[in-house]
């Protein structure tokens, strides 16, 4: 695959996610070996891996702000609810 047929996606991912790719390709697919090599619990990779399968569905840096600023208006909604219900406090 030459430079100019990278799929758009990818050119969206930073340095550090095509780092953990390649590790995790070099490793079989094996959080636990990914684990390994970061240092770091199974858990943590697995919600490194997690999210960047979201970054990938979401189309890259612009569908993650787009899912920041959701949740952003999400929680203000909730906490705008929260405060006009009697008997809760800010």
């Amino acid at each position: 695959m030459s430079i100019e047929t990278i799929p758009a996606w990818m050119k969206e991912l930073e340095e550090e996610d095509l780092v953990f790719i390649k590790k995790f390709v070099l490793a079989s697919g094996s959080l636990k070996e990914v684990a390994k090599q970061y240092q770091v619990t199974y858990p943590t990779v697995r919600l490194r891996l997690d999210r960047l399968i979201q970054k990938i569905q979401m189309g890259g840096r612009a569908g993650m702000r787009s899912l920041y600023l959701l949740n952003q208006t999400l929680c203000s909604g909730r906490k705008n609810r929260s405060e006009h219900r009697p008997g809760t406090h800010s």
